[in-house]
């Protein structure tokens, strides 16, 4: 979200908003597929089961892994966004320092039981809303542009190149990747007959909030937009200088706040995967199953916690990860596996003409995450 202002200066007003509103349509209607297969096959209950339906067990661990890529991406983008906040407040420290300090205390936390990290994380929630009403309240207080919502900043109609307008692409899917978690809020719904309504508000909410970031964002910082609007509001000088400090704060406890529980469903696939929960190391205590740390496990995470300082120390651009993510996962999870669930397991449901558009939009998918993906490694920032 905090990168949809640096997509429209990438897209242009046009071009930008016709991207946000068509992803928003297009995923809402894939998300509708999910619930249609969900309905037509209720023994189904997740994203990988409807893969499995559509595949088989190769298909559903290609779907597992492009999920593991989702996270980890996740993971890194959240390092990002807090090292580079807290290196914008402290110019003096190495950015490294920051993206290990936030490694350590997710190391920490990923030893905390589930049901506490999740409840830590509604402060995520809050510190949200928090970084939008603050960067509003900069754009109201101020009268000098860049970073004035009174008197706005060069912006363009259109995109300046095609290069900024392909790696647009993925900066404006990222918004719309949560289809994964959808059966499971399907299945949780006392009354699944309202799955299509609650998307279509779910949809139209999510696009208002988006929509309105990112122009507010673009309004205030135009063609001067960074990958992260934080960064140029921590980076004015005509802002109080509370500003910064309480950024900090928000996006101290953001990042911290979800890392832990991004990188939990990680922690779980490789440690089932290489056998570390053996059935000998299973105790119970007050009734419940629990899996004792083994020294194995715990050597896990430090190489796993490693892996994801790496990445952050070698991807260092949040708007690219951003982009890379919105394009090669994004796009297949929310865009192309939908439609070929839908192909393989409603196929007698559809008429050929709805067969064809699902092809084309398949073939759009693809293309699409294709080019994103490139450009998102490739392109240099001008």
């Amino acid at each position: 979200m905090l990168s949809l202002s640096f997509g429209m200066r990438l897209s242009g007003w046009v071009a930008g908003t016709v991207m946000l509103m068509g992803f928003s349509w297009v995923t809402n209607e894939t998300a509708k597929i999910i619930g249609n297969i969900l309905k037509k096959y209720p023994q189904a209950s997740t994203y990988g089961d409807i893969a499995y339906l559509y595949g088989g067990k190769k298909f559903q661990a290609l779907a597992t892994s492009i999920f593991v890529v989702d996270l980890v991406g996740a993971s890194v983008s959240l390092v990002l966004l807090f090292s580079d906040s807290f290196h914008l407040l402290f110019p003096d420290v190495n950015v490294g320092i920051f993206k290990a300090l936030i490694i350590c205390v997710t190391f920490g936390m990923s030893f905390m039981p589930l049901s506490l990290i999740s409840s830590f994380s509604v402060s995520g929630i809050f510190s949200t809303m928090g970084v939008l009403v603050l960067i509003i309240i900069c754009g109201l207080s101020s009268s000098e542009s860049p970073g004035s919502l009174f008197n706005t900043a060069e912006m363009n109609l259109w995109p300046r190149s095609v290069g900024e307008l392909i790696l647009s692409l993925g900066i404006f899917m990222a918004p719309w990747g949560g289809h994964p978690v959808f059966p499971e809020l399907y299945k949780d719904m006392r009354n699944p007959s309202k799955y299509a309504t609650c998307c279509n508000i779910t949809f139209i909410s999510t696009f208002c909030l988006d929509f309105l970031i990112a122009a507010v964002g673009y309004v205030m910082f135009g063609v001067k937009c960074e990958d992260s609007l934080t960064k140029n509001v921590m980076s004015a000088t005509t802002y109080p200088s509370w500003v910064n400090p309480l950024f900090c704060i928000f996006l101290g406890i953001l990042p911290v706040s979800k890392l832990s529980l991004v990188t939990r469903p990680i922690i779980s696939v490789y440690e089932n995967y290489f056998r570390m929960n053996v059935q000998s190391d299973i105790v119970y205590k007050d009734g419940q199953r629990i899996y004792p740390m083994t020294l194995q496990k715990l050597m896990g995470r430090v190489i796993f916690m490693g892996m994801i300082l790496i990445l952050s120390l070698v991807f260092t651009s949040f708007g690219r990860v951003i982009a890379f993510l919105g394009s090669a996962i994004c796009f297949t999870i929310c865009f192309t596996f939908p439609l070929l669930f839908h192909l393989g397991l409603n196929s007698e449901d559809l008429s050929s003409t709805q067969r064809l558009i699902a092809r084309t939009g398949v073939v759009i998918s693809m293309t699409g995450a294709i080019l994103g993906t490139c450009a998102a490694l490739a392109f240099q920032e001008s």
